[in-house]
């Protein structure tokens, strides 16, 4: 694959979060390993630290500390039971209940 995640590749295009974030880990690690040319840990790291790769799961990227960048997670939160989005902002249609009531006031 060349930079970019190709469902095509995978038995499943209706891959679930857990699946695809396993998927694309897996597509890192073949593609820090071409590019590192080896399979020694160090050198495959370096590449790691250095990709800027899509994936079935979404962007990849690391800022300098190597903490992941490239994709933006979600935050839900169960509000009268319902899944609710509550972050990021721009794509949230609830806002965050905070904090949260006790089970006792729960519908």
């Amino acid at each position: 694959m060349s930079g970019s995640a190709k469902l095509s590749a995978f038995p499943s295009a209706d891959l679930d979060y857990v699946s695809a974030g396993g998927s694309g880990a897996c597509q890192i690690l073949v593609e820090a390993v071409r590019r590192a040319g080896s399979v020694e840990g160090g050198k495959v790291r370096d590449a790691i630290l250095k990709m800027n790769y899509n994936t079935v799961f979404g962007p990849f990227r690391l800022d300098l500390d190597g903490i992941q960048v490239g994709h933006e997670y979600v935050l839900f939160q169960w509000q009268d039971g319902k899944k609710v989005i509550v972050w990021p902002e721009e794509l949230a249609p609830g806002t965050l209940r905070f904090p949260t009531p006790p089970w006792t006031r729960r519908p």
